[in-house]
């Protein structure tokens, strides 16, 4: 009776989903059916075997509230929004789970939405989610097993007061790996794209990638490895824009050949090649040498070789560098390292080289009750000298992590007089250099004096990459050099640190600076660079709470700044309760930035605060709170209220998750509110 009874769940679950999806109907419910199969015969060979079934069914109503008011003008919105969603999941096998295993899980719903723009109807609309995705594996205990996947997704993205849109992804990927004990291989294929429908200019993003590996090792001798990639993408952004494309492919080659393990004797050789076509065309290799030599128990050294080549566009350049290094070290506390290197790279437009070397010392004493004391000095000097036809160069795939876009939105790129004099000249990629965001959409240019940064807004703007916190983005640009120079530049480093108690206390503090001065020019100088770096602070790490407080001071040609930034932290359970509370504050004069040179400041402060308790002994309580207050640049107070509330009985869970924001700017107000309710049902 109860097999019977959960085969009709099963059949009203897949009728359900086969009335909005009809295609995909067939294969959900003979799934369904026979998943009494694998319960009654997990043990015997059968041509499929299903079990391990989880299903859920969610009911979740959102609510979204705003309201804004700026010179005595309020406006007001809201949104209402319904979804009703049936998931599953299981494992299967084909006659053996040696011979193929995997799962399924697959999801399917509605959704629908209401939006008022005051107290008039702004618009109703209503679309479908579905997503499936199917993994496997081939041969799993053989020498050659295979996996492979598949995953299809159409989710109804409306975001609070924008216009909803479909965004669609689709993927399929296979690997085989060959166990061998001599050359032990990879290789695999996979397939993906994105695209959105409903947006006024949607985007179509495909991509393609092939991938091999291979290694080889002779006893501790020899180990060898090999790789290929090739991936091909295309975007099309609809409307005007043309498309970008990228068809590109990568080879690897490394060799590590131990001379003397005991010794520390190693020779390490890489090749690594990438050729890119299609919108931006780039071709690039590198290959480095690095040979480690120990001499002896406390003398030890190396030697280093890297050629590169760079080719984007009608810029080229060539570099040949070379280093070498020598450390002692005295009782295993005091350490001493020479070093010296030689550089040279040609452009198309010329040349630069570089001399130099130094000299550091490392001391480290161990103190009483688990303390540590660590000393550092170093001192450089090297001659560079350019010689070019041209004041220009270039940096490709520059790499850079998005900040936590709160209290930090943007961020400095590595050089300075950097070229933007109209949009484009600064190029902002993806990760894996596939998709090129929009100037003054997905991001704006901002410069100070000869600085440049890359200021992003608070909500990105959508597509199939948005830029979020955290993720990584790779940047192309131009830069104005000395063509005509010849200078050196000396360089200093002292730092102090000391660790007390199993570094449940911490005091450090550093200086650092680098003075160029030209030797001989033909042109001016004005783009030789001065700077001073001084750091100290102190953090504390207690049973329930830590500290942290540090003062950081540069001066440079370019700008001068002093930064102040101290945070608290309190966190302990009572019981099956739990609260923390954080604070934190950012404070930064600059002097020389700014156009007219006057400076300015800024100062970011936050409080945030968590409580959690059992309320009747089933119902979790969690309350968070956050302010956080923006002065300086730019000026801004929000504050943050949220209320969740959970529970269950039996296979149901029921959830209560509530918020209300305030954000104070210039003279508008806004506040905005969220409620979501949700109903789970596991069976």
């Amino acid at each position: 009776m109860k097999r019977a009874m959960q085969k009709l769940q099963c059949l009203y679950c897949a009728l359900s989903i086969g009335k909005y999806f009809p295609a995909r109907f067939l294969i959900f419910t003979t799934l369904l059916l026979t998943l009494h199969a694998g319960e009654s015969s997990a043990k015997q060979r059968t041509l499929l075997q299903l079990g391990g079934l989880r299903q859920q069914i969610s009911l979740d109503y959102t609510y979204d509230g705003a309201v804004s008011e700026s010179n005595e003008v309020t406006t007001s919105a809201s949104q209402q929004r319904f979804d009703e969603n049936y998931a599953m999941g299981l494992r299967y096998a084909i006659y053996d789970p040696r011979l193929l295993t995997g799962s399924f899980s697959g999801t399917a719903g509605l959704t629908q939405s209401q939006e008022l723009e005051g107290q008039a109807l702004g618009g109703t609309d209503s679309g479908q989610n579905f997503q499936y995705r199917l993994t496997g594996m081939l041969l799993q205990r053989e020498s050659t097993p295979v996996t492979f996947y598949s995953y299809s997704q159409l989710n109804r993205v409306q975001r609070p007061f924008s216009s909803s849109y479909d965004l669609t992804t689709d993927g399929f990927g296979v690997a085989m790996s060959i166990h061998n004990a001599q050359v032990p291989s990879t290789i695999s294929y996979s397939r993906s794209s994105a695209a959105t429908s409903g947006q006024g200019i949607d985007t179509n993003s495909t991509g393609d990638s092939l991938s091999l590996s291979a290694s080889h090792s002779y006893r501790n001798l020899v180990s060898t490895s090999a790789s290929f990639s090739r991936s091909s993408s295309e975007t099309d952004s609809g409307g005007n824009a043309e498309a970008t494309s990228s068809d590109a492919y990568q080879v690897g080659l490394t060799n590590n050949l131990n001379i003397d393990n005991a010794r520390g004797r190693a020779l390490l050789t890489k090749y690594q090649l990438r050729n890119t076509a299609g919108t931006r065309s780039t071709r690039s290799s590198e290959w480095t040498e690095n040979l480690s030599w120990g001499f002896g128990k406390a003398l030890y050294g190396g030697l280093n070789y890297v050629n590169s080549y760079e080719n984007s566009g009608d810029q080229k350049a060539t570099a040949n560098s070379g280093g070498a290094f020598l450390q002692h070290r005295l009782f295993a506390s005091l350490s001493t390292s020479l070093n010296g290197h030689v550089s040279h790279s040609d452009f198309s437009s010329g040349s630069v080289s570089s001399v130099g070397g130094g000299i550091s010392l490392d001391y480290q004493k161990t103190l009483p009750r688990e303390s540590l004391l660590q000393l550092t000095a170093s001192q450089s000097l090297s001659v560079s000298e350019n010689e070019l036809r041209e004041d220009v160069l270039f940096v490709t795939n520059e790499r850079h992590t998005v900040p936590d876009l709160v209290t930090v939105f943007e961020f400095e790129l590595v050089k300075s007089d950097i070229i933007h004099d109209v949009p484009g000249d600064i190029v902002v990629m993806n990760r894996d250099r596939t998709f090129t965001y929009t100037e003054g959409t997905d991001y704006t240019i901002r410069q100070d004096g000869r600085l440049t940064f890359v200021v992003f807004p608070l909500t990105p703007a959508p597509g199939p990459f948005p830029i979020t916190a955290g993720v990584e983005l790779t940047i192309d640009y131009r830069y104005r050099v000395d063509p005509s120079i010849k200078y050196s530049t000396s360089s200093r480093a002292v730092s102090a640190n000391l660790s007390l108690f199993s570094s449940r206390h911490r005091i450090y503090a550093s200086y650092a600076d680098s003075d160029q001065e030209a030797i001989s020019q033909q042109q001016d100088a004005s783009r030789l660079n001065e700077s001073r770096l001084y750091t100290v602070g102190y953090t504390a790490r207690l049973e329930y709470s830590s500290f942290a407080v540090a003062y950081r001071r540069q001066e440079s040609t370019t700008s001068d700044s002093d930064n102040l930034s101290a945070s608290w932290r309190f966190a302990r359970n009572f019981g099956n309760n739990y609260l923390s509370v954080s604070l934190r504050d950012n404070y930064s004069l600059y002097g020389k930035s700014g156009v007219d040179g006057n400076g300015d400041f800024s100062n970011a402060f936050s409080l945030d605060s968590v409580y959690q308790k059992v309320l009747y002994g089933r119902i979790n309580m969690r309350l968070n709170g956050q302010y956080v207050n923006i002065m300086g640049r730019t000026e801004s107070d929000t504050v943050a209220l949220g209320l969740d509330l959970s529970t269950w009985f039996g296979r149901s869970e029921l959830v209560l998750q509530s918020s209300v924001d305030w954000r104070f700017s210039g003279t508008t107000a806004e506040r905005h509110d969220n409620v979501k309710l949700t109903y789970r049902r596991h069976f």
